[in-house]
């Protein structure tokens, strides 16, 4: 760490400004470069920081929920882009699991956390913090899966499976995915807005990361983002501390029955929480309602 990795891409415009006292930064990591903002009050409520994963969009998702814990409950709150995503750089790998659960290691490495965390992650956030849970159980004080990723995805965009074909292109790959990608928001969403917004900022991340659509392309071709079943089967046998799975009643991707039944049956001794009439976006379109709800489980 501390030598650019070799073949990894950055985006060429600057992040957008934070509320007073907060930062952009960077952190060199083995396999690319990591942006993180970094919330950290004075007197903290607890030394144990709350991490947040986010999914297919940026570490922003998070910004409204990670205000509240901040300046409510004077929480350390640590969120980052994961790689190829946001401001982070896109490195010329594999972006299976081990890719992101490393890079989380090596930034809470890098700014010298080394006891435990609150790791909350939602959408693809959510499979990430289950696989860096399963691989690290002793660095997670609590664990919070919010529209997790893990389970099987109710409608799969065509062209992640696409994707898979070795033949593919970036022209023909950005095709497919921008008509998936509109198409999936704007279902994941109670409110146009929302899906304008995320529409918006994946022509943004296009146009200004040279890295975005190899990122993607490589995470829909290697990341097991409905394959954790004995990941969740093994952390409801082995980890033996407070964990909340938080599921929107109207979520097209996640079938909520489905999935609430098998966190039930795999992991008894989790909580289940239940946002009615949320989809898959409610973490973005429901800040308020989605605070309480972890705040209450942070208390606990």
């Amino acid at each position: 760490m501390g030598v650019f990795p070799k073949g990894e891409q950055f985006r060429r415009d600057q992040p957008g400004p934070l509320p007073d006292g907060l930062k952009h930064e960077y952190a060199i990591l083995s396999s690319g470069t990591t942006h993180y903002v970094l919330r950290k009050p004075q007197n903290p409520s607890s030394p144990i920081p709350i991490v947040l994963v986010h999914g297919f969009t940026y570490e922003a998702v998070w910004h409204p929920i990670a205000q509240m814990l901040y300046e409510r409950d004077n929480r350390i709150v640590l969120a980052y882009d994961n790689y190829g995503r946001g401001w982070s750089s896109s490195p010329d790998r594999r972006h299976h699991g081990d890719l992101y659960t490393t890079q989380l290691a090596e930034l809470l490495w890098y700014l010298n956390i080394s006891g435990p965390i609150d790791l909350l992650g939602m959408s693809q956030g959510g499979a990430i913090s289950l696989l860096f849970t399963s691989r690290f159980p002793q660095k997670v004080n609590r664990l919070g899966l919010v529209a997790a990723a893990g389970l099987p995805i109710l409608d799969e965009p065509g062209v992640a499976k696409l994707v898979t074909a070795p033949t593919i292109g970036k022209a023909l790959f950005k095709l497919a995915f921008e008509n998936a990608y509109a198409k999936e928001f704007r279902k994941s969403c109670e409110r146009a807005e929302t899906s304008q917004l995320a529409i918006q900022e994946f022509h943004d991340s296009v146009r200004e990361h040279p890295g975005y659509l190899r990122a993607l392309q490589s995470t829909l071709k290697y990341f097991p983002m409905g394959k954790l079943e004995p990941i969740l089967k093994e952390l409801g046998q082995t980890f033996d501390k407070p964990a909340i799975v938080l599921l929107g009643t109207a979520d097209v991707l996640m079938n909520y029955q489905q999935n609430k039944q098998t966190y039930q049956s795999l992991w008894p001794s989790a909580t289940i929480a239940t946002v009615e009439g949320g989809c898959h976006c409610f973490c973005a379109e429901r800040p308020e309602e989605t605070y309480k709800h972890l705040q209450q489980f942070l208390k606990a």
